[in-house]
């Protein structure tokens, strides 16, 4: 065979990957699947909204009591509610084509361990193969940098939340011991109280006096 008949034969010997088994062969290089980690930090991310929500709601009713209704505040939850899992998905769906088409895109040339005796490898294919398995291999480091530094984030919030309620029950215990009170809320309304009745009485001190 001639130098030339030789490089055609290399360049015709191109394996083409189905789209429909690109997830296949993703997770059978890197260990797991692209869209199930997507589909993990989605839940994660959900659950973590949905108790934010809570807490949010809990706040508001504590801030404002009986001054606002319960149909209106429920309403106004949920228009919350819908408007931040709107942005959520919206920020999932770019994950999931990042993930599929920018971080774990697989190249033509790409093929695997159990397909390899039905294919035919030219050393320009191998090479093609090995960069793209190192490259693969970096991503992934990055992406178990990333899932790190986020679990840590997640622990910093957990700390964080706990030191919140810790000085929010101390201030409670606070108000109740010292002044007899269960809120900022209610201290304000008894000092306000306090203030008029002052007024009051001090009113009817000057009316009281002979001009």
């Amino acid at each position: 065979m001639t130098p030339t008949e030789e490089a055609e034969m290399e360049e015709e010997e191109i394996v083409e990957v189905p789209i429909e088994v690109a997830q296949e062969y993703v997770t059978s290089l890197v260990g797991f699947a692209p869209l199930q980690l997507s589909d993990d930090l989605f839940n994660v991310v959900t659950d973590n909204l949905a108790k934010l929500i809570d807490r949010f709601r809990e706040a508001l009713v504590e801030k404002f009591g009986l001054s606002i209704s319960p149909k209106k505040l429920d309403a106004f939850m949920h228009r919350l509610k819908v408007k931040l899992q709107g942005h959520q998905n919206a920020l999932f769906n770019k994950l999931d084509t990042f993930l599929l088409q920018d971080l774990f895109a697989l190249g033509d040339n790409v093929v695997l361990a159990a397909d390899a005796p039905h294919t035919t490898y030219s050393a320009k294919m191998d090479s093609a193969l090995v960069k793209s398995i190192s490259k693969h291999e970096n991503n992934l480091a990055l992406l178990n940098l990333a899932k790190g530094k986020m679990e840590q984030e997640f622990l910093d919030l957990k700390v964080l939340q706990e030191d919140l309620d810790e000085a929010n029950a101390r201030i409670k215990d606070l108000l109740h011991n010292c002044m007899g009170v269960q809120s900022v809320e209610e201290l304000e309304r008894t000092v306000k109280a306090e203030r008029e009745l002052c007024k009051y009485v001090q009113c009817a001190r000057d009316s009281a006096m002979p001009p």
